[in-house]
This record gives C-alpha cells, sequence and structure tokens, in this order.
C-alpha cells in the first residue's frame, strides 16, 4: 500500500498511528530502530527537520519503506566547471 507523506504534521502522526498499531511504545520502536527515544518523540511531535536516512531507519522498523514518487533535474545542467556551484 502506498501513502503520500508530504509535511511534518503528516509524518508525525503517520509514526505515532503506525507505533500504535503495532503496539510499540516509542522506546520500542526506537530499540528496534537503533534509533534513540529522544528522536521517536521530536518525530512524533512534528520535528521541523530530520536526517532522511534516520527516518528511512525508523519507517523500516515500523514495516515501510521510503521511495520518492517523483525526481526532479533542472532544466539546464551546467556543463562548464566555471558554472558549478562552489562550497569553499
Amino acid at each position: 500500500m502506498k501513502y503520500s507523506i508530504n509535511d511534518k504534521n503528516t509524518v508525525a502522526s503517520f509514526v505515532k498511528s503506525s507505533r500504535t498499531e503495532l503496539k510499540l511504545s516509542q522506546q520500542e520502536l526506537a530499540d528496534k530502530a537503533g534509533l534513540s527515544f529522544s528522536f521517536v518523540n521530536q518525530v512524533e511531535r512534528g520535528k521541523e527537520t530530520v536526517r532522511l536516512d534516520a527516518l528511512n531507519k525508523l519507517l523500516f522498523a515500523l514495516g515501510y519503506i521510503m521511495a520518492p514518487s517523483k525526481l526532479a533535474q533542472p532544466e539546464t545542467k551546467p556543463r562548464r566547471k566555471e558554472d558549478w556551484l562552489s562550497f569553499d
């Protein structure tokens, strides 16, 4: 089954409802995912930002995988080195 998660509140409610459906405490889910209790709690409270790898671990522990529905590419790609972004 596919679910569309597109904002922090949807993520929060999805994680919490999935966890409670599995009858897991936040600590049990954290242990199963290899994450901290604090992280699970913050996600369920709608934390503004989360690392995608950590969110993926959490969803996997709930029995889901994260997959983008669409990937976008820019209209034009920089072809010359001087057009590349620099993070010096």
